[in-house]
Parts: structure tokens; sequence; C-alpha cells
């Protein structure tokens, strides 16, 4: 499922891109839906495939030098459309040079599922700001969003597998209940931690801690 899935969301996000300025806004409009339910749908399939390898065993950590700021321009250029569509202000403070030692491809795709959870659950006209520190061997990677939250009684629950959690978007956007728990799942490959904090229409904080060798 994944590459055709993969060719629909590219064409649609080509089409709206150059997309003919004579045509209506409803037009406009509805090849802007369909770019996102397609991506919604690519990320469900994405996720799926993610967590029945790491139910397998099969992702292996091969740790390298890698630039995180490289990795998070390159994850936001990927949802520039939703930040566009949504107009929300995003914050990258990392700094240009910050390098970990870590799985290349495990950090883009935990990186994607995180700002991907940030922009969905962003009110429009909201904020997204992205910071990292450094310290006892470690990278502490920061998220925080200041859109709905998460209610205190679900929060506890919100990276359990048997319990799995979906909330629509603030622009419906589809979720499918399982990116903290892959993201989870992920970080521990890698030797990392995943910690959630979040306040119900006050925002969420997501840190991500890397060890550095």
């Amino acid at each position: 499922m994944r590459p055709p899935l993969s060719n629909i969301v590219m064409n649609l996000r080509y089409l709206h891109e150059n997309i003919n300025s004579n045509l209506t806004d409803e037009a406009q409009q509805q090849v802007l839906d369909a770019y996102s339910e397609a991506r919604s749908t690519w990320q469900l399939a994405e996720n799926l495939f993610l967590w029945a390898r790491c139910q397998k065993n099969e992702i292996v950590n091969n740790p390298e030098k890698c630039n995180l700021n490289s990795i998070l321009k390159d994850t936001l250029l990927f949802h520039s459309l939703s930040i566009e569509h949504k107009k929300i202000i995003v914050s990258n403070e990392v700094n240009a040079d910050l390098e970990v030692n870590s799985d290349r491809k495990i950090i883009n795709l935990i990186i994607h599922n995180l700002i991907s959870n940030a922009l969905k659950y962003s009110n429009p006209k909201g904020e997204v700001q992205i910071s990292a520190i450094t310290g006892a061997g470690n990278v502490e990677l920061s998220i925080t969003d200041n859109g709905i939250g998460i209610a205190d009684n679900i929060l506890p629950y919100i990276m359990d597998v048997s319990r799995p959690i979906t909330t629509m978007g603030t622009a419906s956007e589809k979720g499918s209940g399982l990116g903290l728990t892959i993201c989870n799942e992920l970080s521990k490959i890698i030797g990392a931690q995943l910690k959630v904090e979040s306040k119900k229409n006050a925002g969420t904080t997501v840190t991500l801690t890397i060890p550095q060798s």
C-alpha cells in the first residue's frame, strides 16, 4: 500500500501547489482536502507498517553522526502546506550545528510523527516551538504547541497500545492512535526516552531525550 499512497500524496501536493488560479475557491479547497485526506491515509499505513516491524524486532539501531536541525528542516518542509493552511507560526530554535550520534532514519521517523501531532492539534494561527538543550551526555529535543492539549484522564494512557486513543485534529485531521506509541517504541530501540506533558486547552510539550553515545 505504501508506494501507491506515497505517489498519490506527491501528485496531489503538486496539483495543489500548481493549481490554476482561475478555479473557484470551492474547487481549490477540494484539492486541499483530497491532499490532506491522502496524507492522513499514508501516515496511517506508515505507522501500521512501523508498528508491525517493531513487534517483529525488525528495526535495527545503526547509529551515526546526524545533524538534528537538518532533519527538522526536512520535516517542516514536508508539512509546509499544513503550516500554511492553518497559518501556524513555527519557531525552530535548534542550533544549526547540533549533532547527535544516533540512527538517522529512526530519529527522522520520531520527529516526523511528533511534529505531525503538534500541527494536527494546533488551532489555526497557533504556535509550535522547537528547541533543544544539551547536558549530561544527552540532547533533549522539545516540541511545544499551544493547541487543544490532552485531558488529565487520558494522558496516562497516551502511549498505551492496549488503549489506543484517537482524537480528531483541529481541521478534522484523522488520527490512528498509534503515533506516540510508535515513537515510544522507536525511542527504546535507540536508547532514547520520550516524555509527554500536557493540559487540556493549554497545549502539549513532548520531549525526546537522545543519548549522545
